[in-house]
């Protein structure tokens, strides 16, 4: 996401605006050199967290199949899907 975050409407105000947190994924890396040098500045916004190998998509597909989901979001996020029935 980072890597087209340069692409967004107004990401250069976003940027300046909001105090953005950056995270890895895994199997992804941050390609620092192909960012812009407006950008740059990010990289001291790299905050530490468990890598879990799972994807909005794969949710999205799961809450389609009928399949849980409960253990790969917060409760409450759970909740929220199911009551305003996404992704279905």
């Amino acid at each position: 996401m980072l890597q087209i975050l340069p692409k967004w409407h107004r990401s250069l105000e976003l940027i300046q605006t909001a105090h953005i947190l950056v995270m890895a994924r895994p199997g992804f890396a941050i390609r620092w050199d192909l960012l812009p040098p407006e950008f740059q500045h990010l990289r001291d916004n790299v905050v530490p967290a468990p890598q879990m190998d799972i994807s909005s998509t794969e949710i999205r597909r799961r809450v389609r199949a009928g399949e849980p989901i409960d253990h790969l979001v917060p409760e409450g996020v759970a909740r929220y899907i199911y009551e305003h029935r996404l992704y279905q």
